[in-house]
Parts: structure tokens; C-alpha cells; sequence
């Protein structure tokens, strides 16, 4: 993990507008045919979250981490170590065994309300966290439609997933060898650059 991270307050993306569900709808549905993927993302339901939730992040029927990874390093390098091993070593909070979607606030680094909180108290708190799944796919849409990339400050703690020895993923852009880093944290671990992010189902 990146020790140099600092405890940024959360941010707003800066885009184009327009920023609607329908721009986003486009883009989610040009990843999947990327990825291969057969769902059409308007046929999807979107959880009702309201205007504080704004992003929408569809999770396509089977999608494993091998997939996922391998096509979005060809436009946003990913790399970590134990990549080839996730689909068989990390569990989910939600598999997609047909497609899905989530609501997250609109912010470059993760939620702010969280900070010194670990996964094991957001756990223990019922928050709904980000997987490493849907993280992914959030950062490669903000990437589409921004050109830039989430987590450039802080670490996004995916309190939605867990491997197989206890440990948690968690996720930042290492702009100095500009790539997508994976790494892993004990389960109690709390500092103000490393948060989850709630998500709407």
C-alpha cells in the first residue's frame, strides 16, 4: 500500500455534463461488450437512492475477477499481488450470479463519513460497503467518462469483500507508475486515508 496517501477530503468528479443515468447507462454498456458480456444494461433495475447517490455501476451476470481485470488493464493497468488468485480466494457480499446494480455518491476518494473505521466495525455496523468487483467497475467508468481516475488520494477500503486468511481489499491509484493497485489490510485496520463506500442496492 502507497504509505505517501494523504487523508483527502472527498470530492466531487469534475465532467461533462450532461451527467445522467443515461450517459452512464452508454458507458456501462460499451464495458460490457468489452467484457463480453450479454445483459443489457437498461433492462437492469436501479436501486432508488435519490440525488445524493448520482452514480450507477451495473455488475454484468458471471463477471469474474479474471475477466474483469485482464480487459480493464488494456485501458487501466491493474495490478496487485494475488490477482490471478481472487475468483478462487475472495468472497463477496454480492456475487453476481445475474446482473445487478448499485448506487454510489459521486466522489473522486471514498466516503469521508468513514474515515478511521475499519472493516470489521463497518461490518459489525451493517454498513452496506463497496466490493473489490464493483470498485473496479467504478473506477473504470469514472475513467470513461472522465479521463481520470478515483482513489488518486486516499485508499478505498472494499469492506464488501474478504480473502480467505481474514484480510480485506482494499484499492488507490498509484500515479507515479500510473496503475489501478490492489493490496490487502487486517480487518481492524483504521486510518483517515483508508474508507469504504456505502453503496445502495
Amino acid at each position: 500500500m502507497n504509505q505517501e496517501k494523504s487523508p483527502a477530503r472527498h470530492r466531487r468528479w469534475h465532467r461533462p455534463k450532461p451527467d445522467s443515468i443515461a450517459v452512464q447507462r452508454s458507458q456501462l454498456q460499451s464495458i460490457f461488450r468489452v467484457l463480453g458480456a450479454s445483459d443489457l444494461v437498461e433492462s437492469v433495475a436501479i436501486p432508488d437512492a435519490g440525488p445524493r447517490f448520482p452514480v450507477m455501476v451495473v455488475v454484468p451476470a458471471g463477471l469474474s475477477y479474471a475477466q474483469l481485470c485482464r480487459h480493464m488493464s488494456a485501458e487501466l493497468p491493474v495490478t496487485g499481488d494475488g490477482l490471478a488468485t481472487l475468483d478462487t480466494e475472495l468472497t463477496d457480499d454480492r456475487v453476481p450470479e445475474q446482473a445487478y446494480a448499485i448506487r454510489l455518491r459521486q466522489r473522486v476518494e471514498a466516503d469521508v463519513e468513514y474515515e478511521n473505521m475499519s472493516a470489521a466495525v463497518v461490518r459489525r455496523q451493517g454498513i452496506a460497503g463497496v466490493t473489490l468487483r464493483e470498485q473496479l467497475l467504478h473506477a473504470w467508468l469514472r475513467f470513461r467518462l472522465t479521463g481520470r481516475y478515483l482513489d488518486a488520494d486516499c485508499c478505498t477500503l472494499c469492506s464488501g469483500s474478504v480473502f480467505t486468511d481474514g484480510t480485506v481489499p482494499l484499492v488507490y491509484w498509484e500515479s507515479q507508475k500510473r496503475q489501478f493497485c490492489i493490496d490487502r489490510c487486517p480487518p481492524e485496520r483504521a486510518e483517515p486515508g483508508l474508507r469504504t463506500r456505502l453503496v445502495i442496492t
